[in-house]
């Protein structure tokens, strides 16, 4: 007996799944918090960065202040150059497509370029007494601020009888001087070039530098300074003269000597009588009257300048002698000769 067949039949169902997505998140900003330096009047770039959200992002600085010379991009970039030191503290909000939004604060430090060398030119190493030389100011490079500064004078004397002389200064008075070099120059404003009076002491001279900009003290470490030298020198004779006395004459003499040390004076007399000159030759000892001098409070305000009186007692017709011809030594040597007539 045969069985009749059986069939069967399947039923496909088909089904859709839908997935709802998430909504976007907010982004988020990389950027580190203190920023890479900045430095006054060099050109800056910082492109700041954020993740997640919906692109393409809007940046703006919400609060506090950004660095004069620089300004933040819609696209984030922060760029320009920076006119002012400091630190700078404000905040950046980014907004991305969908309307959301993070803020970051941040703090950017400017700082000044590395300082030039500072200098003072234009005076010799070893320098004459009783001068007025001038000199300058300068910078090795120019600088994007002023420069502002002061040059102290400070003496050291190498004489025989020490002293300091007050008329080793500046020409304008004192020894502190103020000076300027402007934004971009490389050499101090002044009215007038400044001078050096060096005085009449053998000694060391010494200039030295201190300087700021925008209220920062640039003077490094060790100071820059500059050494001159007044050395030890022979009698300097600045004038002789002969006046007549009741018993004689007096030849006074005046002059400066650098290691404020004077031993001997000599003096040659002409005199001419009955149509014939002659000549006369006196020799005095100083050596004691001027160390008492130049030890004494008195000569400090002096240097080593004096004013010596030498008195003469004349036996005979004192309109005869007719001049005198002055030379002074002392530890380094004779003078050059000065001569007075009456």
């Amino acid at each position: 007996m045969r069985l009749p067949a059986l069939t069967a039949s399947v039923l496909l169902l088909s089904a859709s799944l839908v997935l709802a997505q998430a909504p976007p998140s907010a982004p988020v900003i990389g950027t580190g918090s203190v920023l890479p330096w900045a430095t006054v009047a060099e050109s800056y770039s910082q492109q700041f960065s954020a993740s997640g959200g919906v692109e393409p992002y809007a940046w703006r600085v919400t609060s506090g202040t950004l660095p004069p010379g620089l300004v933040l991009s819609p696209e984030g970039l922060l760029n320009g150059k920076p006119d002012g030191t400091g630190a700078f503290f404000f905040t950046v909000t980014v907004t991305d497509s969908s309307g959301k939004s993070a803020a970051g604060s941040f703090i950017l430090l400017v700082i000044l370029p590395p300082t030039p060398v500072v200098s003072v030119s234009g005076l010799k190493d070893t320098i004459d007494p009783a001068q007025q030389p001038s000199f300058d100011v300068l910078l090795s490079s120019s600088y994007p601020r002023d420069i502002t500064g002061t040059v102290t004078l400070t003496f050291e004397p190498d004489a025989v009888n020490p002293s300091d002389d007050p008329s080793i200064q500046f020409s304008s008075g004192g020894r502190i001087l103020n000076f300027t070099v402007p934004a971009g120059q490389t050499r101090a404003a002044w009215a007038a070039a400044p001078a050096l009076q060096t005085g009449t002491v053998a000694g060391k001279i010494m200039l030295k530098l201190q300087y700021w900009a925008d209220g920062q003290n640039l003077t490094p470490v060790f100071a820059p300074f500059r050494i001159f030298t007044v050395a030890r020198a022979v009698p300097q004779i600045t004038g002789v003269q002969m006046v007549k006395t009741s018993g004689g004459l007096n030849v006074l003499v005046s002059g400066y000597s650098t290691p404020r040390a004077v031993t001997e004076a000599a003096f040659e007399f002409t005199a001419t009588e009955t149509g014939s000159a002659r000549t006369l030759f006196v020799t005095v000892d100083l050596d004691a009257a001027f160390t008492a001098w130049y030890t004494g409070a008195p000569s400090a305000v002096y240097g080593s300048a004096f004013q010596y009186t030498q008195p003469f007692t004349v036996q005979g017709n004192v309109s005869a002698i007719t001049s005198v011809s002055v030379t002074l030594s002392n530890p380094i040597g004779a003078s050059q000769a000065v001569a007075a007539a009456f």
